[in-house]
């Protein structure tokens, strides 16, 4: 008989609606032949990439066809930078896909098929895509006595296919408090604390700035991105590397480098970094000093931001831009909306302006502030590997 095998995503914790039915292939099979369904963690990683890969070829089909609407006026050596980040970005894509599961996967059944410790807490993750929280009591041959929230129940070991041992200060109310996914960064700018050995995240801000980021070693990460900005001949491109450790059990240090190409000129941007609180509250504080080729800034910049957890999926993140001495800045805020591997964040940027040398230039005045407000929307998303 004919069989659609579907891959289901049946858990909160894999970052998906649960119930999400996601079709793969229609094939033949006898009823002893149908296939087991697809690990959570995969199905995830596969709709994370298809929106990542339609999202960037769409991307691309507004790029091609702006650039094709008046050939003499474009400039080939843009158009061929545009095509290789186009096509740097879809085989990221592919690769995380294909990626295994990293620092995000729970380890094997094996390991972790024990009585844990007092202060540990078990998820168990069932072969029909249900999750369950509590602790294993007994471990048996062929099956094992599990207590949780629901009571006390018998499972057979060949059921089970994942087994999470987290820290139980994470269980609250019964649920699962997942790590914070974006410790590493808060809106636009860093905190101190760098991705683990292996780990990485994609991300899009603002749908025209995508990037990716990557853990070399515990203490080493490396950013990277560029604009996609249709019809735009030269586009920005950036390079980050972070080096950061943990000064204590609540404080991170960092120094990064971001270094800016745009319209054929480069600009360097050194900064210092300390984050302090836990992944779910913490204040991140920095100061940086710009400099090209040619000259170096007359005064540092400063940054200063935090983010406090509302609840299991939700944190509010600020952060603020200005440099010491002077009444402008850049100040953004938003709500994080967040599962284990998938962060969207929606917010509001505001520029504040200095005009008063212009007014007292003018008006030939000797005491006068005035400033300028400007208002602009945020939005990223972000996908942990």
């Amino acid at each position: 008989m004919r069989i659609e095998w579907t891959c289901r995503v049946g858990s909160l914790n894999d970052g998906v609606p649960p119930g999400l039915m996601f079709p793969l292939n229609h094939v033949c099979l006898s009823e002893s032949e149908v296939p087991p369904l697809l690990p959570p963690q995969l199905c995830a990683r596969l709709i994370a990439g298809a929106i990542l890969f339609h999202q960037y070829t769409s991307v691309a089909n507004i790029l091609r066809f702006s650039m094709s609407t008046d050939p003499s006026s474009g400039n080939l050596k843009g158009r061929s930078r545009m095509r290789r980040v186009l096509t740097l970005l879809v085989v990221s894509v592919i690769a995380v896909c294909l990626l295994p599961g990293g620092h995000v996967q729970a380890q094997k059944v094996s390991e972790n098929l024990v009585v844990p410790a007092a202060d540990q807490v078990q998820i168990l993750s069932l072969d029909d895509g249900s999750t369950l929280v509590g602790r294993i009591t007994r471990v048996g041959e062929t099956d094992v006595t599990f207590q949780s929230n629901l009571g006390e129940m018998t499972i057979a070991i060949a059921r089970i296919t994942e087994i999470q041992m987290v820290a139980s200060a994470k269980i609250k109310d019964g649920k699962y408090w997942f790590t914070n996914p974006n410790r590493t960064r808060l809106l636009v700018g860093p905190t101190a604390r760098t991705l683990e050995a292996g780990a990485g995240y994609l991300f899009d801000l603002w749908i025209f700035f995508p990037g990716l980021a990557y853990g070399l070693t515990d203490n080493f990460t490396i950013m990277g991105g560029a604009s996609i900005i249709p019809g735009l001949d030269n586009q920005l491109f950036y390079f980050n590397p972070k080096y950061g450790f943990a000064a204590s059990d609540k404080l991170d240090v960092a120094a990064s480098v971001l270094i800016l190409s745009i319209w054929g000129e480069t600009a360097y941007i050194g900064m210092g970094t300390a984050t302090y609180g836990t992944d779910d509250y913490s204040l991140t504080g920095g100061l940086g000093l710009a400099w090209t080729d040619e000259r170096l800034a007359d005064k540092p910049a400063g940054t200063l931001g935090g983010e406090v957890r509302m609840s299991r999926r939700t944190a509010l993140v600020g952060e603020s831009w200005f440099i010491p001495g002077e009444s402008g800045a850049i100040i953004m805020g938003g709500i994080r909306f967040f599962g284990e591997e998938i962060t969207v964040d929606l917010g509001i940027g505001c520029l504040i302006e200095d005009k008063s040398d212009e007014y007292i230039d003018e008006y030939d005045m000797d005491d006068y502030v005035e400033t300028e407000t400007a208002w602009i929307p945020y939005i990223d998303f972000v996908y942990n590997f």
